[in-house]
């Protein structure tokens, strides 16, 4: 083989190196971690345990379990919650929620996750006048949106019966 031929084949295996060292810790990981995530993420449990009303403001107590020994990172929070009935017949939008900001979910426990929505009184009109009716039995509030851990979106329904 000449000079030219060895350092051709140099520079061949120089770049098949790279690229497997970049296949190995880029695209694999990439591959591998959000099905690690989505199997976390089936284990956890979304409580809500407590909702109060501070001023114009209704402000939800959530609590994530998470039975892994792995922690996970909250993002951000973002969606909507109804005040809807049994029968299904009445639902009313009382507002938006969207909620910033790392929160880490401890491994194997409990963590607690605050975030609140601004109500509004042109939302609030028709469960204001069924409230003073005395029709809010069997009424729950039912958050519908988007939680995103470690960078990725997943679903969220829940509810709390009032």
């Amino acid at each position: 083989m000449t000079e030219q031929q060895n350092a051709n084949v140099l520079k061949f295996g120089a770049i098949a190196l790279a690229g497997y060292l970049f296949f190995k810790g880029t695209v694999k990981p990439l591959a591998i971690m959000p099905v690690k995530v989505a199997n976390y993420f089936s284990r956890l449990r979304f409580l809500i345990s407590g909702v109060k009303l501070k001023g114009q403001n209704l402000e939800f107590e959530l609590f994530v379990e998470n039975p892994n020994e792995v922690p996970l990172q909250i993002h951000s929070v973002v969606g909507d919650v109804y005040l809807e009935s049994n029968d299904s017949k009445t639902i009313y939008k009382l507002g938006n929620v969207t909620r910033y900001g790392f929160v880490t979910i401890k491994s194997n426990g409990e963590t607690k996750y605050a975030f609140s929505i601004r109500l509004k009184l042109l939302q609030l009109a028709g469960a204001l006048s069924d409230f003073l009716a005395g029709k809010l039995k069997g009424r729950y509030l039912r958050f519908i949106g988007t939680i995103n851990i470690n960078g990725t979106d997943w679903p969220l329904n829940l509810t709390y019966k009032i």
